[in-house]
């Protein structure tokens, strides 16, 4: 074997390490944008909160009694509960952005 001649030895190249982001990590990354996209239109496309009060609460079902505004139907009841001290019920209906 020969002697390597010190003139003709190659220098060490350092190459600084790329800091990114794992490629296993693209998929719940993407998954929880949708969710936070999703939440976000839930929370936007909800509605305003509508109390409904009558003095009693005969035919008042949740989840069938239909609401009405000049022959046009804009809801349904979706609970019904008393009233504070009991005087009469109170009707929430389903809400939507629609009914605003």
């Amino acid at each position: 074997m020969s002697v390597p001649d010190p003139d003709r030895v190659p220098e060490a190249v350092v190459q600084k390490k790329r800091r990114s982001l794992p490629l296993v990590w693209i998929v719940p990354l993407v998954a929880a944008l949708i969710g936070a996209w999703l939440g976000v239109r839930a929370y936007l496309e909800r509605g305003a909160m509508i109390e409904i009060s009558f003095q009693t609460g005969d035919g008042l079902e949740a989840g069938k009694t239909k609401i009405k505004y000049k022959d046009v139907e804009v809801g349904v009841v979706q609970s019904v509960v008393l009233a504070d001290k009991g005087a009469g019920v109170v009707a929430r209906p389903a809400r939507s952005a629609s009914m605003t």
